[in-house]
């Protein structure tokens, strides 16, 4: 079964993708930080995608490398943010994002689909 980690501050869209994607059958865990999610989960169960804001997208593909080897990262960025990390990123999604836009990026990640 697919796990997809979504790690942002913004609650609203934590919440808003976890109900989505939960709809949709995909388990989906929520975490504030990325080192919430690293307390939170272990090597042996790798999420199939993390979902990330740009800001932190630098940590999160540190400790992805480190434990889960090439899961895909799906970097939600706004227009004024400037992280020069995020051109190694497997997926980019310009905010404002409507959730159901996010969860179809997730959906194609999950299928090796490219952007």
């Amino acid at each position: 079964m697919a796990t997809v980690f979504v790690i942002s501050p913004d609650w609203k869209l934590r919440a808003g993708l976890r109900a989505e994607l939960r709809e949709q059958g995909i388990e989906t865990l929520g975490f504030a930080t990325v080192g919430d999610a690293a307390q939170a989960v272990d090597a042996e169960h790798p999420p199939s995608v993390i979902v990330v804001e740009a800001a932190d997208y630098p940590t999160a593909a540190r400790w992805r490398a480190s434990l889960y080897g090439h899961t895909p990262i799906l970097a939600v960025v706004s227009a004024l943010e400037s992280v020069p990390e995020l051109e190694n990123a497997d997926q980019l999604l310009l905010r404002p994002a409507r959730i159901g836009d996010v969860a179809a990026q997730i959906q194609n990640l999950l299928k090796g689909i490219p952007a």
